[in-house]
């Protein structure tokens, strides 16, 4: 017989075979009219120490049963009923208490097993005379969870606010429930805010009579439930001593489709020849291999009920496994042959199809084989190591328990699953972020529904091998429970499930040594629970102030009330905190007294009064004794009054407070008295008292310019409006300004005169001022009517636009000033707040001298990000880049409309250009075409308006689609592609003034200088590589390697290549190679020949060009490479009788050159320097204009690197298409740098 007993730490003792007396019980009436039903301990004390040797084990009860509005903590009936006698004498307890009826019914019918009966709605209307929101408390707010559980909108389904344990406190359950009802009712917002709306639609609704909520509508209950056997039954094995979750069976579980089947229990049984007490217990486990509910014994008949509810959703099916915890000692089993087979199953009011027995494979019972173990379990090293009595709320990774073992010898395990029990009283809202911990990583953990027991799936990512440590902890972050406990335990051995990883069985951790008393965090134990972790008690609720800076030190007026006069955060941890009592004194200056503050407040900072209004005493203190809550969390509070009269500019106030003394508050939850922090006094910002006041002046801003006459909405001024020193926001109405001509000027030439605060007009329609003043040279008043008033911020400045309109009847020189005069300065200013006449203080200035121009001055110059150097340009490639111009517009802003351009080569002609493009930025704005041969060209602006903003600058991009090459084209190769602005043709070149309306030409002046193109079908780039070594050697040795890359659009040849060689053992230096490869790894040959020059190079002594030494074309240490990589024939005479060819690189091809050269009689102190050289200035022959045979341009003063951008198959050297280094891209005109080596 079982019999659950409450304790202190709610477990119930299951006692076996044994008849024990009446416990005996304690039922204590609490506050609040609560019931507590206690055991008592002594006696308990004397069963347990009577009964030593039983087998006790633990499982929590914390069972609250609705009784009538009030909370009883009762045993509840798990495993067996008391007796009648005993529920007798619990009946006339509570008789002794005065409990009523309903009470007294509802207790005894859970004694009994019944159902207690909901608390019914309330009987009548409820009076709601306030607002109802968080943290608010009373009886009315009873009444709203009683009546919004009858409307259907459940506070909560058990527990505090649920049907008859409705309470007082409004808190985040009432808040939602609220929400809910508003939903349904149509009230708006549904903020859970029980306000006037919520209030006016409650009476309504209560006027045509309570809302009866429709019953919910019943859930399908799956008519059948079919259970078969599983094709892929566990294979008969072994089933070793020790081995845990041994899977012996599986059976699928397939609800109908009408319905979901909720499967009650399965009965399993024991079957072959095998002893029952080679099977500890049985269990079984879902699809995910989490076990369901608690493992069980076999019984006599060699059966187990399994009775913890699974469901098995309509249409589908669920695999469950049939699993046993084997023996620890199974010598006398050994070898017996069994099989464990699903009997019946219980799935209610659902039809249970199946036959049965549904039996797996037979196992075999072994206790030879030796599989893992986890050994030695010990409180772990990040266990807190005692209980915590005053855990802070907002505590973060509080890291609660703690367990270790030690992985034994036999083989490896893998750790799938780590399942904690929370025992304490916190709830899963008092506990968040819960993490799971297994040798320093952390895993999230899944809570169950009752958020009781939190589980970590680790699947197969913790492996430990054999002597190594398994740690695992709880990590968590306590976010509120004030008073409550938190007590990780591990409840079973098998809630730790670990597998060993040779022979694949579940192991079951070992004992503890620890005897299991009520003692709290007693470590791993003999019994259950498991692992006992220590109970952490979570602190009452704090209250922290410390100052905001929500109001800042600032100007502060007199005789303004709610004027704010500082501001606090309050925070509130744990548990909202009830403030009845709150004083808070000012400091002020020498000679003021507190009397001088009246109607001081404090609000929340959404405007909330939550106490006062009272006036200061003379001590300079108020005390409030409004009572309000802090709810949970930091809330900032503006302490607000209204200084009078009596208070001098510049003296100070300074609110302040002193927590621990000044405030008077508790627990709303718990109702513990909370002592404030700190212990120090905390002071708010400063204020000083100003009076009204404002400087006005003419800011710097604009300076003194030229304008165009004809401008509208010309920026004259801006006046500067200074509230720095103001105590209040002020009002400005009206503005008085001069307006001072000069040099022949008069007023009347400007118009429609307006203040601008930003984009917005201050005065118009009829307050537009239009000057009248019509003699020259004659101040005239501006008065600026503000039909939208200026409002200053006190402690701040703004600045306002004055403009007028400029006509076209002033004449050039002749100057404007708007500005505050001595004459014409007067502002109208009150105070915002007050009203009080302010009189400002003015800083006379006439303001910038504004001198009319009859038209802009437009400017076209050679911009610097222009290119400085020439460069090679593709045929027939678009957009190639020219040159860059910088388009000035001075006086007034300029539209350029058209601009004049000249082909300033000699060498190149008009066909070299298809046409020329002009940019702003991304943006064409236009294009132009030489006609003909002709070498000027003049571009219209039309396709986007290109304008330059007054005395700015803006850039004009030329560039060029350019002309085709090849046979019967008519661009020429070589040729040098310039365009520049045409400064002599200056009609030709047109703006527009964008003030004046007029057409502006640019002064004549000589053309820009920019540089060109040259006009190619491919060109080459180059790029320095490194070498293997650095160090000289004998033998051959590599001293250079670069890679030469063609440009995407064509071939290139290469007839000649140069380098300088600088060495001090130059006569030891024989035999230098030139070799070409197609890969940077300088193993594949490019061409059919490697080394690709046409003869050995044996010393730096002689030009090897058609065998003719002692050119002036090559220095002394220069080694000349010539190419032919088809043959290798030796030339004889002259270069014009060789058939030396060049080397092909094609079109966005590269090939990677490597020089080597064979080096002897090497001596430490040896050194050489290599270096492949470029050309400086392009080689050029007045005949052939740009275009020249190999040979000429190699004998040329510059023919260090000598190519062709347009190669065939059967172009020879003797082609008019070759070109030297210059300008090639990675080839400088001296040399590419050089490769050092030393010995």
């Amino acid at each position: 017989t079982n019999y659950p007993l409450s304790t202190d730490k709610k477990r119930a003792f299951r006692i076996t075979e044994l008849s024990l007396p009446s416990c005996l019980l304690h039922i204590t009436k609490e506050a609040g009219g609560k019931f507590r039903v206690k055991k008592d301990n002594n006696i308990m004390s004397k069963i347990y120490n009577g009964y030593g040797g039983l087998k006790a084990k633990f499982a929590t009860i914390a069972t609250v049963v609705a009784l009538s509005g009030v909370t009883a903590f009762v045993p509840v009936v798990a495993q067996g009923a008391l007796t009648q006698a005993q529920v007798d004498a619990i009946v006339s307890l509570l008789n002794s208490f005065g409990a009523d009826a309903t009470t007294i019914a509802n207790v005894q019918a859970s004694l009994t097993g019944g159902t207690p009966v909901p608390a019914p709605s309330p009987a009548g209307k409820c009076s709601f005379t306030r607002d109802l929101t968080t943290g608010v408390t009373g009886d009315d707010v009873k009444c709203l969870q009683q009546y919004l559980n009858s409307a259907g909108n459940k506070v909560a389904s058990s527990g505090a606010g649920s049907p008859g344990s409705e309470t007082t406190y409004f808190g985040s359950l009432t808040k939602a429930a609220v929400g809910a009802w508003q939903a349904a009712n149509g009230v708006s917002p549904t903020a859970g805010y029980f306000g006037a709306k919520s209030r006016a639609k409650y009476d309504a609704l209560m006027a045509s009579g309570p809302v009866t909520p429709p019953p919910p509508g019943p859930t399908p209950v799956g008519s059948g439930l079919t259970v078969t056997a599983d094709p892929n039954q566990p294979a008969a094995t072994l089933a070793p001593q020790s081995a845990a979750r041994v899977a012996f069976a599986k059976a699928v579980f397939t609800a109908s489709a009408d319905g979901d089947v909720t499967v009650n229990s399965v009965t399993v049984e024991r079957q072959g020849l095998m002893d029952d007490s080679a099977i500890s217990s049985v269990i079984i486990l879902d699809e995910n291999g989490v076990q369901l509910g608690l493992q069980k014994t076999l019984n006599a008949s060699h059966r187990a009920a399994l009775t913890e509810k699974f469901v098995v959703k309509a249409g589908t099916s669920r695999t469950m496994t049939i699993a046993a915890n084997m023996d620890s000692d199974l010598s006398q089993e050994t070898g017996q042959v069994g099989r464990m087979a699903v009997v019946a199953v219980d799935a209610g009011t659902s039809a249970v199809n199946g036959s049965f027995p549904i039996a797996g494979n037979s196992m075999t019972v072994n206790s030879t084989l030796s599989i893992g173990s986890l050994a030695s379990p010990t409180r772990g090293p990040l266990d807190p190591g005692a209980a915590r009595s005053s855990l802070e709320v907002g505590t973060k990774n509080f890291l609660s328990s703690s367990g270790k073992w030690s992985v034994g010898s036999a083989e490896p395990v893998m750790l799938e699953q780590v399942r904690w029990y929370q025992a304490g009283s916190a709830g899963t809202g008092d506990v968040k972020n819960v993490r799971v911990v297994v040798n320093g990583t952390e895993y999230p953990a899944e809570a169950s529904s009752d958020g009781r027991y939190y589980v970590a799936r680790l699947g197969q990512s913790v492996e430990v091998d054999k002597g190594g440590n398994i740690e695992t902890a709880i990590k968590l972050d306590v976010e509120g429970g004030s008073d409550r406990t938190i007590d990780f335990d591990i409840q079973r051995r098998t809630d730790v499930v670990v597998k060993g990883k040779t022979y694949g069985y579940y192991l079951t951790p070992a004992n503890g040594t620890s005897a299991n008393t009520s003692t709290q965090g007693e470590g791993f134990t003999s019994t259950e629970p498991y692992y006992d972790g220590y109970a952490h008690t979570i602190a009452k609720g704090t209250l922290r102030v410390e100052k905001s800076n929500t109001i800042a030190a600032g100007n502060v007026p007199v005789d303004v009330s709610n004027t704010s006069l500082g501001s606090f955060m309050l925070e509130a941890k744990g548990e909202p905190v009830q403030v009845t009592s709150f004083k808070v004194t000012f400091g002020l200056s020498a000679g003021e007294d507190g009397t001088q503050i009246d109607n001081v407040s404090v609000f929340t900072d959404a405007g909330a009064v939550v106490a006062g209004p009272k006036d200061v005493g003379s001590d300079e203190s108020v005390t409030f004794t409004d009572t309000w809550t802090v709810p949970v969390g930091a809330n900032t509070y503006v302490i607000k009054g209204k200084l009078t009269t009596d208070f001098e500019d510049a003296d100070t106030v300074q609110a302040q407070i002193d927590p621990d003394g000044d405030i008077t508050a508790k627990g709303e939850v718990t109702g513990l008295t909370i002592s404030a922090t700190p212990t120090s006094s905390t002071t708010a910002n400063t204020m000083t008292v100003k009076r009204a006041a404002l400087r006005v002046a003419i800011a710097p801003t604009p300076a003194s310019q030229n304008v165009v006459r004809g401008v509208n909405g010309f920026l004259f001024a801006k006046v500067q409006y200074d509230a720095s020193d103001s105590g209040e926001d002020l009002r400005i109405t009206t503005q008085k300004m001069g307006l001072t001509p000069a040099s022949g000027s008069t007023a009347t030439d400007l118009n429609t005169c307006q203040m601008f605060d930003g984009a917005t007009a201050l005065n118009s329609g009829g307050n537009v001022v239009t000057p009248d003043e019509a003699t020259a040279n004659t101040e005239d008043l501006l008065t600026f009517n503000m039909d939208t008033e200026i409002i200053i911020p006190k402690g701040t400045v703004k600045e306002v636009d004055v403009k007028c309109n400029i006509s076209n009847l002033p004449a050039a020189s002749e100057t404007f000033r708007v500005g505050l005069t001595s004459t014409n300065s007067d502002t109208t200013v009150v105070g915002k707040s007050t009203g009080v006449t302010v009189t400002e203080s003015v800083t006379l200035n006439t303001g910038p001298t504004m001198t009319i121009k009859t038209g802009g001055t437009l400017t076209i110059t050679l911009d610097a990000s222009s290119p400085t150097a020439e460069r090679y340009g593709i045929a027939n490639k678009t957009d190639v880049l020219l040159v860059v111009l910088k388009i000035k517009a001075t006086d007034e802003a300029i539209r350029l409309d058209r601009i004049a351009l000249t082909l300033a080569s000699s060498t190149a002609s008009s066909s070299d250009i298809k046409k020329l493009t002009l940019w702003d930025g991304a943006t064409k704005v236009g294009e132009a075409v030489f006609q003909g041969t002709g070498t000027r060209a003049t571009s219209t602006l039309s396709l986007a308006d290109f304008t330059v903003a007054k005395d700015t600058e803006k850039l004009l991009t030329i560039k060029a689609d350019l002309g085709l090459l090849g046979v019967n084209e008519a661009a020429t190769r070589g040729h040098l592609v310039t365009v520049n602005y045409d400064g002599e043709a200056v009609t030709t070149t047109k703006g527009v003034g964008l003030s004046s309306g007029g057409e502006l030409n640019p002064t004549a002046g000589a053309d820009t200088a920019g540089v060109g193109v040259r006009l190619v079908q491919t060109y080459p780039t180059f790029e320095r590589l490194s070498v293997p070594s650095n160090t000289l050697a004998n033998g051959e040795m590599t001293l250079y390697r670069f890679k030469v890359t063609a440009d995407a659009a064509d071939d290139l040849g290469i007839a000649k290549m140069t380098f300088r060689v600088s060495s001090t053992t130059v006569a030891t230096t024989t035999i230098f190679k030139l070799f070409a490869y197609s890969d940077s790894g300088f193993s594949t040959n490019a061409y059919a020949q490697n080394p690709v020059h046409s003869r050995n190079v044996d010393e730096v002594s002689e030009d090897v060009w058609g065998n003719v030494s002692g050119s002036g074309a090559m220095g002394t240490d220069e080694i000349v490479f010539y190419f032919n990589p088809v043959s290798n024939t030796t030339p004889t005479v002259s270069s014009a009788s060789t058939t030396v060819e060049a080397l092909n690189i094609p079109a966005g091809g590269s090939r990677y050159f490597e020089l080597k050269g064979s080096l002897a009689s090497v001596t430490i102190g040896d050194s050489i320097a290599v270096a492949l050289l470029g050309d400086s200035t392009f080689a050029n022959n007045t005949n052939l204009v740009n275009r020249e045979q190999a040979d000429v341009v190699g004998y040329s003063a510059q023919n260090d690197f000598v190519w062709s951008p347009n190669p065939t198959t059967t172009s020879a050297t003797t082609t008019n298409d070759w070109l030297n280094g210059y300008q090639v891209p990675g080839l400088p005109t001296t040399e590419m740098s050089q490769q050092n080596f030393t010995k």
